[in-house]
């Protein structure tokens, strides 16, 4: 493997070396390209994949993502990032780090030779990959971890100015069926003699001789085919937890590697599918993040709170959702609903964050990512919504939202869920933590509650905990889930009600998120308002197919409100009702007239001034997103 690598580099790297030295002029044609992450402040327009540059163009891009240097360096996809960074657009590579196929590695070497085992030692596939699944590499396996490095050369020579990882979360999050080659089995003995005795081994898990022991055996032994039926719950958790931590060492590897590699400003990126607890751990190592999520029609989904949650995993950095390969599909064959994806560009931009515009993006079960076999957002639909973001850029960037309520998301609690369970599902989150979390922050925005997120890490596979930061300014916190036992008494929450913060434990929380239950929504919200006893910054009429996000910015308050009332039949939104708003706040009682902006219109609308610095407001239809300023 290594011969073959070195042979290829002694050919490509004269070329590579002229071909970068000649090539990524500047817009302007008077320099050579320069390379700075100063766009990660600014960005708010992503694109998936490679579309034309007149497609970019219209669509107001300043990003693609996900797009070159798929299967490695190649001539032509050198051209179109220079091209593209000629008119000041940033390119973000697709690193695939989970697929070994002959498009991704090359056809030259035994492909079979870098997949991770099942519990029989039968090579396993990437299935999520059709209609020819390539294998699965291990993440432990030297010689894919050499291929890595050498194909990230690859890309950096390729002139990218971001790397964007797939799979982030390694053979950590495929424990349902992969996990025990020899690589792993081998790297797993060295995990536990570095953490444990002799005597440690044998009295938590009754191993004898650590150089001989071999998981997959064991777990064959007690009639187990996956961690979550090892009967030694101790050795299972040391199990996940050595699977999530050796990729997040390869992952900084990588990194390290490369930028040294770069010498120059490089930004990496991941799809950290859903947020899941498997992929939080990877976000403090990335400069953005792209997580490929579900997304369903509006009414039925509203993603406020998973934006708020992952900017408050990692704040300050860029929050990218993508549609799912299963939503990219529905989306294909039901009707074109792409009214409905342009409807997500503005709910993330009203959350602070930004939505993946798919251009020809690969569907499951679509085959190749074709024309006929892919999903692709028309540019004239998208650009509906991007001229508006460009247009008030000042109004989704550097603004931070504001809250009633703070909804908790402990990690410790969330991982101990996800090492009990033994692994991940390959689609939906596990855990009560994550889905009483969405289910909290969905009930939250339909009843016109406003709420931020607080995060709290473990302190280890999330170095950051959070026990130490600047509580938010709310005056109650919510927990969606029970206590745990990982859960730091003198964490955050206790800090909290030093404090005065008022916290309530709500667990059917993740019941709501899984059945949509209105008796469980209406008994969640009752007991949320009674414990605010009135104190409320929002007083509306609206319905529940409204959105209201308040977020602040240098000196002023914004009221974003979405529309979620969507029509499939018409595939387009029904106008809202005037509605009546009431927002309290500081500094507003001498406010009489602001401007509602929407895409259709700006209009004057009259404010009535009241106590205690509230203001009231009528706010006229309107089709999709509309804002005011104060």
């Amino acid at each position: 493997m290594g011969n073959m690598i070195n042979l290829k580099w002694s050919v490509l790297g004269a070329y590579l070396f002229a071909a970068i030295l000649t090539g990524c002029v500047s817009e302007s044609g008077g320099g050579p390209y320069i390379f700075s992450n100063d766009w990660l402040n600014d960005v708010t327009v992503f694109v998936y994949g490679k579309p034309p540059l007149s497609y970019l163009l219209d669509v107001r891009a300043e990003v693609i993502t996900w797009s070159v240097y798929h299967g490695g360096f190649n001539t032509e996809e050198l051209a179109y990032v220079e091209q593209l960074h000629r008119h000041g657009i940033k390119v973000a590579s697709n690193f695939p780090t989970m697929q070994a196929s002959a498009s991704v590695v090359g056809s030259e070497t035994n492909l079979e030779d870098f997949a991770c085992r099942d519990i029989h030692g039968n090579p396993v596939r990437a299935l999520w990959i059709q209609p020819d699944p390539p294998y699965l590499p291990c993440h432990n396996n030297p010689h894919w971890q050499e291929f890595m490095k050498e194909r990230i050369k690859e890309h950096i020579d390729g002139g990218v100015d971001a790397v964007h990882f797939d799979e982030i979360e390694g053979i950590g999050g495929h424990l349902y069926v992969a996990g025990f080659c020899e690589y792993c089995m081998q790297a797993f003995r060295n995990y536990l003699a570095e953490r444990f005795s002799p005597d440690e081994l044998l009295e938590k898990f009754g191993i004898t001789d650590i150089s001989t022991f071999d998981y997959r055996k064991y777990l064959i032994q007690h009639g187990a085919s996956t961690p979550a039926g090892d009967p030694n719950v101790a050795l299972r958790r040391e199990f996940v937890y050595f699977q999530l931590k050796s990729r997040k060492e390869q992952i900084r590897e990588l990194i390290t590697f490369a930028r040294e590699y770069a010498g120059r400003d490089i930004a990496f990126a991941a799809n950290t599918f859903f947020y899941t607890p498997n992929k939080q751990h990877f976000i403090e190592d990335m400069d953005f993040t792209v997580s490929e999520n579900f997304v369903e029609y509006p009414p039925y989904a509203r993603y406020v709170g998973t934006y708020l949650l992952a900017r408050a995993i990692s704040p300050g950095k860029p929050v990218v959702m993508f549609p799912t390969i299963i939503d990219l599909l529905a989306l294909s064959i039901s009707g074109r609903q792409w009214q409905a994806i342009a409807f997500r560009l503005a709910e993330a931009a009203a959350s602070g964050a930004s939505f993946l515009i798919p251009y020809h993006a690969y569907v499951f079960g679509g085959g190749t990512s074709t024309v006929s076999g892919a999903a692709t957002l028309p540019a004239d639909t998208a650009a509906m919504v991007t001229e508006f973001i460009r247009e008030h850029s000042d109004i989704v960037r550097e603004t931070e939202p504001i809250g009633d309520v703070a909804v908790f998301y402990d990690y410790s609690c969330a991982l101990e869920e996800y090492t009990i369970q033994g692994f991940a599902t390959p689609w939906m989150p596990s855990g009560s933590v994550h889905t009483g979390y969405l289910g909290m922050t969905t009930l939250l925005e339909k009843a016109h509650i406003p709420f931020v997120a607080l995060y709290e890490g473990d302190g280890d596979l999330v170095s950051t905990n959070t026990a130490s930061a600047t509580l938010p300014d709310v005056k109650l916190i919510i927990v969606p889930y029970e206590p745990c036992n990982s859960h730091d008494p003198a964490g955050l929450l206790n800090k909290a009600r030093s404090a005065g913060i008022d916290v309530l434990y709500l667990p059917q929380a993740s019941t709501y998120w899984s059945t949509g239950s209105s008796q469980i929504a209406q008994r969640l919200i009752s007991t949320v308002q009674e414990r605010l006893g009135g104190k409320t910054s929002i007083f509306t009429d609206a319905s529940d197919t409204l959105g209201i996000i308040p977020v602040k910015g240098d000196g002023h308050v914004i009221l974003h409100f979405l529309n979620y009332n969507y029509s499939v039949i018409d595939r387009d939104f029904v106008y809202t009702s005037p509605f009546t708003l009431t927002y309290c706040g500081n500094n507003l009682s001498s406010i009489h007239e602001v401007i509602f902006y929407t895409m259709e219109k700006t209009q004057k609308i009259q404010a009535r001034a009241g106590d205690n610095g509230c203001i009231k407001m009528e706010i006229p239809p309107f089709n999709m997103w509309g804002f005011v300023e104060l």
